[in-house]
């Protein structure tokens, strides 16, 4: 019986350890970003989950600026987790 690969498994691996992300919208992560980067939103559709609920629970002790801060780091890719992503 043969079984067909992980959708999401990397082609160059044997194991069924590594595997890539879907493709994430450019676009849509800034509009999640501008709108609701305030709940974390953003940051949870790109799998940063932990990064995504302290942005929820803390972003009220940084008066808004983690949302500013996090929107122009989104918008120009600005750290390595963000140039890795399978953008489309």
């Amino acid at each position: 019986m043969s079984y067909s690969p992980h959708p999401y498994q990397h082609p160059a691996t044997n194991s069924g350890m590594q595997y890539s992300t879907p493709p994430k919208s450019f676009v849509a992560t800034i509009l999640l970003s501008f709108f609701l980067g305030n709940l974390g939103i953003d940051r949870m559709y790109l799998g940063h989950v932990g990064l995504g609920i302290a942005k929820l629970l803390l972003n009220w002790a940084t008066l808004g600026l983690w949302w500013l801060i996090d929107f122009i780091i989104i918008a120009c890719k600005g750290t390595e987790a963000l140039r890795r992503i399978n953008w489309v």
